[in-house]
């Protein structure tokens, strides 16, 4: 479902408000390293420039929603409204491999997830 852009902030902020609350010192080092790589690449190209390939595994998903965070976070800094984010997530090209061997819900997953975000 699309989310309202008050809504969405309200969810952003609250993944946000959790990472902050991330205990583990090399858990939140990381988290922190992952999102700088994303905003220098953001900063250094645009967002067609960039690519993703997602296969619904665990590692793609929790880079899918970092990346929801930067772009959220690279909202409030240039002050723009806060949009669902979309536009960005679309401009960025996105791949996947699939195999015929794939589980169903794999396959959809992957799809729910390209027509979410």
């Amino acid at each position: 479902p699309q989310l309202t852009h008050p809504a969405y902030a309200g969810i952003m902020a609250d993944v946000l408000e959790k990472l902050a609350l991330i205990t583990d010192p090399a858990t939140s080092l990381s988290v922190q390293h992952a999102l700088a790589t994303i905003r220098r690449a953001m900063a250094l190209y645009s967002m067609e420039q960039l690519a993703f390939s997602f296969n619904g595994g665990k590692d793609s998903t929790v880079l899918l929603h970092l990346l929801r965070v930067a772009i959220f976070q690279q909202q409030q800094q240039l002050d723009q409204p806060h949009t669902t984010g979309q536009g960005a997530l679309r401009a960025m090209r996105s791949f996947v491999f699939t195999a015929s061997s794939d589980f169903s819900e794999l396959t959809a997953f992957i799809q729910q997830s390209d027509q979410e975000y």
